[in-house]
């Protein structure tokens, strides 16, 4: 499979399409950052514990870069789902 593809949430909350393309580094990190925070989101609804994107960022900053990209896959993951991060046991903080 040579692409992968979600849905996020623009500022007018509209739905739009987003691709991720093995080919490229970027797309592959991004697939690494989403199937890393889907682990910590099982790991959180199984114990029925709660996070802030400020606490995923500061696990792994090495990983993450920067605050808002961790804000930002939440958010992907969000629209995989379809779901409100919330109800995933995550706050979004700016």
């Amino acid at each position: 499979m040579s692409n992968w593809s979600s849905c996020v949430y623009n500022n007018k909350k509209h739905l739009m399409t987003k691709t991720l393309q093995f080919q490229t580094k970027r797309s592959r990190i991004n697939y690494t950052i989403i199937i890393y925070l889907l682990s910590k989101i099982y790991k959180n609804l199984m114990t029925k514990n709660s996070c802030t994107t400020r606490e995923l960022y500061y696990g792994d900053t090495i990983l993450f870069k920067h605050c808002n990209i961790v804000r930002k896959a939440l958010i992907d993951i969000c629209c995989l789902l379809g779901t409100k991060s919330w109800e995933l046991g995550y706050y979004i903080i700016f």
